[in-house]
């Protein structure tokens, strides 16, 4: 009877639920959430640099916003050209530098890709001077426009001398030739057909 007696408070010992350890239940309770936990381990976002400026097209040895050829103009005064060739040929000023004294000492104008620079005639020099200051030009500027006969009509407009009216050339452009109030010699030209050198013989003289 006595083991009969050991064997049912075994069995009703057995028949327990077993109570969860202690451990366990501080482990449970220190695991996050699933979302909170994914959110740890994403990675810190990087603040973005800021962009490293970009050095402009082209070689090193001439700024980017200048052409190889550029033609520099003696005249007589720098401001009163910038005004006229603005308001004759369209030309945007692109810098004024002025000198000491206020006036200007050099100046840049801007027409599509191409750039002109001005400067003034040097005081007792007779090496650089305007055309008008010695009678007579020894060089001349070509220059593309959108339309060669509104610019005419413009550039005459504002002053300037016409020294050859439009006229269809042999090499494909219409042109006029031009004298600035400083005497230098503008030839504007419209391409209106291709030039074939081999098979377009230019006029007699």
């Amino acid at each position: 009877m006595a083991k009969k007696k050991k064997m049912q408070k075994k069995h009703k010992g057995g028949a327990r639920t077993a109570k969860p350890k202690k451990a366990s239940v501080r482990m449970a309770s220190k695991r996050k959430p699933a979302a909170k936990r994914a959110a740890a381990k994403k990675p810190a976002r990087r603040t973005a640099a800021a962009p490293r400026p970009r050095k402009p097209a082209g070689p090193s040895y001439k700024p980017g916003d200048m052409p190889f050829v550029t033609p520099g103009l003696i005249v007589r005064d720098p401001a009163a050209s910038l005004d006229f060739y603005a308001r004759a040929f369209g030309f945007r000023e692109k810098l004024r530098v002025p000198g000491p004294d206020g006036r200007v000492m050099h100046a840049e104008m801007k027409h599509q890709d191409g750039v002109i620079m001005l400067g003034p005639e040097p005081p007792n020099s007779y090496t650089s001077r305007a055309p008008s200051s010695v009678g007579a030009a020894t060089a001349g500027v070509y220059v593309y426009v959108e339309d060669v006969d509104r610019l005419f009509d413009q550039a005459t407009a504002a002053g300037a001398s016409v020294m050859e009216p439009l006229t269809d050339q042999f090499w494909g452009d219409r042109t006029c030739k031009l004298r600035d109030p400083d005497g230098h010699i503008w030839q504007f030209a419209t391409n209106k057909r291709p030039f074939d050198a081999a098979a377009v013989l230019p006029p007699a003289m």
